[in-house]
């Protein structure tokens, strides 16, 4: 807080006033002069206390969630020479109770404190609430009045579904929850093309949350030709050229970021700040700005070009890899490859007019170590290059015997994700191949009948139908919407978006005419209950207290200003396979606080012998998240907090997921902690 007068004019005794006009502030201010008479200058300064004649101080914690029940101390200075009595009252907003009396009357001594302590209680809502203590006491009144927010306990919960009508055919769509009233939303969307099927795709693209490079290429690569669905899915433009420039705007700053994760040996790195470059998300990366700069973005060329030759230099590491992979019978299989990396860099290269043909002639001579995708990739830079007897003896014929088991780092594959990346170059090639079609529909329906998607999966393949969307012959169906047997609008041939009232509500679609109509709902809300499924999918995480001396706490009632430290393990159950890029999120109980997100064990708790570090980790108010690879061996991470405020908290669970593969995730540890008083035990 700061406040600056501006050049004064002194009276003729050398006197100058100032007035400030101070907010609620108790403490010392340092006021400081500056004086000067033509080329004389001089300086002070002093210390004041700033303080009313009584002080309120009200001990909140940062945030509540629904259900907390906490104990509010209100400590009182009598800052004067006489003593008073004080009568001390508790006021709260809606979303908050007091369980305890709301009113205390005390009797403070000259120049001492005394205390009043309430107990409130957080609705089963989610809401910013207000506590305000009103102080009594000199004949005057003393307030102060703080702002919290109840947070949930669990995350968002998302639910969605699609499906195709004919004309003449109708559906019955349900839209029931068990969400907070006013954090359930749900959205239907409605189309004659396909894509609509896939909106749900695109969405959780561009809204993923976290900044890595793999993800940040993602999210902006589909909007390169996706824009019609992009209409759709952020329909609060109201002109076309406002939604192409919203497209714009996330295309180009997803350029500018990557551009900022290059490091010096022209490869960028994984996460901001890093120094280890990424082969996949260096040759994605180009693959995406090669795309951009087509279609008229500005693309730095000299950081593009150092891009390129560090592909290239890569690509001539010619080792070979053990590649996993399932044949027409589905039996397991593994061979040895050419990294997938170096053929999709090849083609990188060829696409960006820099072929390495040298290179090229090698794997073609030797497409013995090629994967699938690889010989499509291989094929296509040939044919690129005018060279179309090479393109058709590389060219496969398909995928039917040889699906990649997916992989959650390195090249990120999955016999999912390798169609749509083989297709994604068959259209740039050779558009009216007769594989393009039959490619696109069994793409189209892996998609449809998927459950989890990773975002190599969603990314590639909403470029390849993103560009054939664009071909697809007009139809006339309509459509009628109902909602609980009420008119809610019709569908004539626009892509229509409803998105009013629609949570909680039961629908129904009657189509007519000719040709498909294609819907998506989807609805996301937070759950009033809090509760959350406990479940280990090829991952497991747990969570330990312990406190300072290393004993477990199992009971979960702590006591206020106790240092707790808070374990993190995790290890796969996955026998094929580490899983790569993986976040773990520890929610915490209103009652806590981070104190220190990485402890040292040689200086500050010394019975840890030796944890492991996260690749990076992201801190906030009420949870911390590591990122990390997860193998057979359990990793264990530490976190220091603080038991803060008495009362009793929900905990959230802690969670682990892959961030490209929903299948593999962990969710455990939710329940109930208690603080309690310092002097008190627990029991």
């Amino acid at each position: 807080m700061r406040f600056w007068s501006g050049v004064l004019e002194t009276n003729a005794a050398g006197q100058v006033s100032f007035p400030i006009a101070i907010p609620q502030f108790s403490g010392s201010l340092r006021i400081m002069a500056v004086a000067y008479k033509e080329g004389a200058f001089g300086s002070a300064s002093q210390s004041m206390t700033v303080a009313d004649p009584m002080v309120v101080s009200t001990g909140l914690p940062r945030f509540l969630s629904p259900r907390d029940r906490v104990k509010v101390p209100v400590s009182l200075t009598n800052t004067t020479e006489q003593s008073t009595p004080a009568e001390v009252q508790i006021q709260v907003s809606q979303a908050l109770k007091v369980i305890s009396e709301s009113r205390f009357t005390l009797s403070i001594k000259a120049n001492e404190e005394g205390q009043a302590e309430f107990e409130i209680e957080a609705a089963s809502v989610i809401d910013s609430a207000t506590v305000e203590v009103v102080v009594q006491a000199f004949g005057r009144t003393f307030r102060e009045k703080l702002d919290i927010n109840i947070r949930p306990v669990v995350g968002l919960v998302q639910l969605a579904g699609q499906g195709e009508l004919k004309g003449g055919q109708s559906q019955e769509i349900s839209l029931q929850h068990d969400f907070f009233p006013n954090t359930a939303q749900a959205q239907l969307w409605l189309s004659r093309s396909p894509m609509i099927r896939f909106a749900n795709n695109l969405e959780y693209l561009v809204d993923y949350p976290y900044g890595c490079l793999e993800q940040i290429t993602s999210s902006a690569f589909p909007q390169l030709y996706a824009q019609d669905l992009m209409k759709t899915l952020r329909p609060n433009l109201q002109n076309t050229q406002a939604y192409e420039a919203r497209i714009r705007e996330n295309v180009q700053e997803a350029i500018f970021r990557l551009m900022a994760n290059q490091t010096y040996g022209g490869g960028l790195s994984y996460w901001p700040g890093s120094y280890e470059e990424t082969w996949f998300g260096t040759a994605y990366a180009a693959h995406f700005m090669i795309e951009a700069q087509r279609i008229g973005y500005a693309v730095s060329e000299g950081g593009l070009g150092q891009m390129f030759n560090y592909l290239e230099n890569k690509a001539r590491d010619q080792k070979l890899v053990n590649y996993q992979y399932l044949d027409a019978q589905n039996r397991p299989r593994v061979k040895t490859i050419a990294p997938k990396e170096a053929l999709y860099s090849l083609y990188v290269l060829a696409l960006a007019k820099r072929p390495k043909v040298s290179l090229m002639n090698y794997y073609r001579e030797n497409a013995q170590w090629l994967a699938r995708d690889s010989q499509y990739l291989l094929a296509i830079s040939y044919l690129l290059l005018g060279d179309k007897n090479s393109y058709q003896k590389l060219l496969p014929k398909g995928f039917e015997d040889e699906k990649s088991v997916a992989v959650t780092g390195g090249s990120f594959h999955s016999s999912l994700r390798d169609e749509a990346l083989a297709l994604n170059a068959l259209l740039e090639g050779d558009p009216e191949h007769p594989q393009v079609s039959l490619m696109a529909r069994h793409l189209s329906e892996a998609l449809g009948n998927a459950t989890n998607l990773n975002t190599q999966e969603q990314a590639f393949a909403l470029l390849s139908l993103g560009k054939i969307a664009r071909k697809q012959a007009p139809t006339d169906v309509k459509a009628e919407i109902w909602r609980n047997n009420t008119p809610a609008g019709q569908f004539t041939g626009e892509d229509l978006r409803l998105s009013q009232n629609l949570a909680g509500q039961n629908l129904r679609l009657s189509a007519q005419g000719n040709g498909s109509l294609y819907y998506f709902w989807e609805m996301n809300g937070l759950s009033a209950s809090g509760k959350v499924k406990e479940e280990d999918r090829q991952i497991r995480v747990r969570k330990t207290f312990y406190d300072r001396n290393g004993a477990q706490i199992k009971d979960l009632r702590f006591r206020q200003n106790d240092l707790i430290i808070v374990k993190v393990s995790v290890v796969t159950e996955s026998l094929v396979q580490d899983i790569e890029n993986v976040v773990i999120t520890d929610m915490l109980p209103a009652g806590l606080e981070i104190e220190n997100p990485r402890l040292m064990p040689s200086r500050e708790i010394r019975w840890i012998r030796t944890q492991d570090e996260p690749q990076y980790y992201d801190i906030r108010d009420d949870r911390i998240h590591y990122f990390c690879r997860v193998n057979a061996k359990t990793q264990s991470f530490y976190y220091l907090a603080r038991a803060v405020s008495q009362g009793t908290f929900q905990m959230g669970p802690v969670s682990a997921s892959a961030m490209y593969n929903a299948n593999y995730a962990s969710y455990h540890g939710s329940g109930q902690v208690t603080v309690l008083p310092r002097e008190g035990r627990a029991n």
